[in-house]
């Protein structure tokens, strides 16, 4: 997307008193496929922390969050530096999440294996929160970053998680509480593609369905739904216009 489409989403999302706007970091350079319904992007994209920044200098008051994967390969007190100085230029509007990987071919760690990454994910996110204290400029935000995923419950503010479908979701949440986490649970959630479109069955996060899904969310114990239009391959004007009819059935 270029910057003035970008600009043009958010303020559209500030505008009809929307929460906040999301953003997610993808690999900077495309690999092969290895999900069957999704695709890595065929060139280089944004980063996430310079996109948000973008973002904030065109909006007030909206909040800015962002899901990180691939702490691993960067050194904590870099990203604490990045997170904190956004979310001081922007007024305290940042949130941001920590997950160890996206899909399976986000990032490449040699010779290490998936139990040792968890360890050395745990480690990292302790010293992130270790680490956050100095940085913390005294907003209105979270305080530091909330990790997603394993883990969560006993190390971060909240947990972030991606829908498959409803009892996974409840599963998901229930697991979370059981392990001691109190903070909010954002859903990630989006129409299905095009391609994946079945003319005769009613679609989770469709256009006709996301408001009584987001009713159905807050059943499950959610407090924040990310709506990703971008993975149904909505262009942006179509993407305002189901912004803006959501916000008025949303309207008290």
């Amino acid at each position: 997307m270029s910057p003035r489409t970008l600009k043009s989403l958010a303020t559209a999302v500030e505008s009809f008193g929307y929460h906040s706007v999301a953003v997610a970091q993808q690999p900077l350079e495309a690999g092969e496929p290895v999900w069957d319904d999704e695709e890595l992007p065929d060139g280089p994209t944004y980063d996430t922390i310079g996109l948000l920044t973008w973002v904030a200098a065109k909006t007030e008051t909206v909040r800015l969050r962002t899901d990180v994967p691939f702490p691993l390969t960067d050194e904590p007190v870099t990203v604490i530096q990045r997170i904190a100085t956004l979310d001081h230029l922007s007024g305290h509007r940042v949130d941001v999440g920590y997950v160890l990987r996206c899909r399976p071919d986000d990032v490449a760690l040699p010779g290490m294996a998936p139990d040792e990454q968890w360890r050395r994910y745990e480690d990292y996110v302790k010293n992130v929160l270790v680490r956050w204290g100095p940085w913390d400029l005294g907003g209105s935000g979270s305080g530091g970053p909330v990790p997603s995923g394993d883990g969560a419950g006993a190390t971060g503010d909240g947990l972030t998680i991606t829908f498959v479908d409803w009892d996974d979701t409840a599963a998901k949440i229930r697991w979370y509480r059981e392990l001691g986490g109190a903070g909010p649970v954002v859903l990630q959630a989006g129409p299905p593609p095009v391609e994946a479109v079945d003319l005769g069955a009613r679609h989770p996060w469709a256009e006709q369905s996301v408001y009584d899904d987001l009713l159905r969310a807050k059943e499950c114990g959610v407090q924040e739904v990310d709506w990703d239009m971008n993975r149904a391959g909505w262009g942006p004007d179509r993407q305002v216009t189901a912004l803006r009819d959501l916000a008025e059935r949303l309207a008290p």
